[in-house]
């Protein structure tokens, strides 16, 4: 904001979205904050523990703090400029994953095979598959879903890609596949 001399003054609402995140623990609760970074540590770990990579990888605490922080600063902007209370499942998961993926809070430290890297990425690909697309009914269902999943880790290891373009593909199969309707 301009004040009437000319100079740039900072309000409180200039404040609300700088780099400091306490004011998410006012909209969202600290607890609601920790439970979701709690979310993501365990999905971590045990796509860790099940790839057998305890002793080559690490989660970053602090990439994963600021996965969470700034996925609640993007739901908060989004609750404001569409005045909704709260936003569904598929911008939740597109926005967690997208922010996921950006910040990469699982580190290689250790000597892995090639078939193990971009676990980061793997892991978001498996969240929104085990998400949305867990109930399959048959061959078919199973296939598409595949097909799917190897589409989105190649896009997220190789394309561009933000937390919209996720919503959309997830929109765009859900639609296809006749699932929307079990989402909303």
């Amino acid at each position: 904001m301009i004040s009437s001399g000319g100079a740039f003054k900072i309000t409180m609402d200039d404040y609300k979205y700088s780099n400091d995140y306490r004011y998410l623990i006012d909209i969202f609760t600290l607890e609601r904050i920790q439970e979701r970074a709690l979310y993501w540590k365990n999905v971590a770990k045990s796509y860790i523990e099940e790839a057998g990579l305890d002793d080559q990888t690490t989660i970053n605490y602090l990439c994963l703090s600021n996965m969470v922080c700034s996925y609640f600063s993007d739901i908060n902007r989004l609750k404001e400029f569409h005045p909704i209370d709260t936003a569904n499942r598929i911008k939740v998961i597109s926005y967690e994953v997208f922010w996921f993926l950006r910040t990469s809070p699982v580190q290689i430290i250790g000597d892995i095979s090639q078939k193990h890297i971009f676990l980061n990425q793997k892991i978001a690909v498996n969240v929104i598959v085990s998400e949305f697309f867990n109930k399959c009914k048959n061959k078919k269902d199973v296939k598409a879903h595949l097909a799917l999943a190897e589409e989105l880790l190649y896009c997220f290891k190789y394309r561009l890609y933000t937390s919209q373009s996720i919503e959309m593909a997830i929109n765009s199969y859900l639609v296809g596949s006749g699932g929307f309707s079990n989402i909303h």
